[in-house]
């Protein structure tokens, strides 16, 4: 039914229920008012979908990446939501060749490439964010010290900075995924389209179209671009601005999981413990309910304003 024949209805049926209430039939003008209130709600549910869908057009137009305001950085929710990178102790294994099988929200994960931390992870990000203004699959060239301020990052990187920051680049352009569930069929994308190549300071890079997939059908959000030392508050912030505005909920193992995380347990809550002051500048509460079971909370603040 089309919106002029809906206000219509609404008129004319709110028109009968005034004239059996004058008429002393109130029950008949119930049934007319509860119909009026039906048709009223389909209008303002028809008028909502299509308010959403007109916003998620604009917000991700076909061919390009979500488009976010440039205080914020881009979270893929799958990547998010799934144990991909590791955490500070895993140091030595950095850089190495892994394959590895998981699963995030009812996706299946198949991971192929060199193994990341979060740090890399926060570099991805940024690289998304800068190409996110030209349709993916378009070269893109931008020097260290842009990838680096983006990042948070007030001075020129160092020597040892721009190394760490040119292996991750390194790492990044060797991942395949392949995902699949919920709709969802990616097999072995690049998140790349070929190696990222780095020249006098500068970088050539171009995001593939699978790569796009991972945020139209995956799902996606934006949080503040989180620079934190440490790797599980990296994790932690992607996780809490993931998806939808609310409490997540997880064991210690549970998030031991999410961050690759194999020492002893009680260092690892002893970890989260320590990490809430940090979280909470990024405006993530994780609250310790009992022993091994956290909440995981968004709220405000000035770095996620």
């Amino acid at each position: 039914m089309s919106l002029s024949k809906q206000l219509n209805t609404v008129a004319e049926l709110a028109s009968a229920a005034q004239e059996l209430l004058r008429e002393g039939d109130t029950r008949i003008a119930q049934m007319a008012l509860n119909k009026t209130q039906a048709v009223v709600f389909d209008i303002q549910t028809g008028s909502e979908m299509k308010r959403k869908k007109a916003a998620k057009e604009v917000l991700m137009p076909p061919g390009m990446l979500p488009q976010i305001p440039d205080t914020r950085a881009l979270i893929s929710g799958i990547i998010a939501r799934a144990p991909l990178a590791l955490t500070d102790e895993c140091s030595p294994e950095k850089g190495k060749p892994v394959e590895m099988r998981t699963e995030a929200d009812g996706y299946q994960i198949k991971y192929v490439g060199c193994a990341v931390t979060e740090y890399d992870i926060t570099v991805f990000k940024g690289l998304l964010h800068l190409a996110k203004h030209v349709p993916v699959g378009t070269l893109v060239t931008v020097s260290r010290y842009q990838l680096w301020q983006h990042l948070g990052n007030a001075t020129k990187p160092g020597p040892r900075a721009a190394e760490r920051l040119d292996k991750a680049l390194d790492w990044l352009s060797t991942i395949t995924l392949s995902i699949t569930g919920d709709g969802l069929r990616l097999l072995g994308i690049r998140l790349f389209a070929s190696t990222i190549k780095v020249k006098d300071g500068k970088f050539t890079y171009a995001v593939t179209p699978e790569a796009r997939e991972l945020f139209a059908q995956g799902g996606w959000g934006n949080g503040p671009h989180c620079n934190a030392k440490s790797l599980v508050v990296r994790k932690l912030v992607d996780l809490a601005y993931s998806g939808m505005r609310g409490a997540f909920n997880y064991t210690t193992e549970g998030l031991a999981t999410l961050c690759r995380y194999e020492g002893p347990g009680f260092k690892f809550r002893d970890k989260l413990r320590k990490a809430t002051a940090e979280l909470a500048e990024y405006g993530v509460r994780l609250v310790e309910r009992e022993k091994n079971q956290w909440d995981l909370v968004r709220t405000d603040s000035k770095k996620s304003a």
